[in-house]
């Protein structure tokens, strides 16, 4: 994991989970994924069971509040 994808995993675990959960509370958690250092995603998994794909790759982290937010 490159020091940007890092920065990324952190901030999507710690700052944007708790957010997301605060704007909708039937969302259990969200997982930054780094697939072969190419593809970035952001799972939300809601409590229902469901889990919604957010691709990441390449955005800032104002960016993948946007996408993320999009999806909730």
């Amino acid at each position: 994991m490159t020091k940007e994808q890092y920065k990324k995993f952190a901030f999507v675990t710690h700052e944007l989970d708790q957010l997301v959960k605060k704007i909708n509370p039937n969302i259990h958690h969200i997982t930054y994924i780094e697939q072969n250092g190419l593809v970035e995603t952001v799972d939300i998994h809601f409590s229902d069971g469901l889990v919604r794909t957010v691709n990441i790759s390449g955005d800032s982290l104002l960016a993948i509040t946007k996408d993320v937010l999009k999806h909730i």
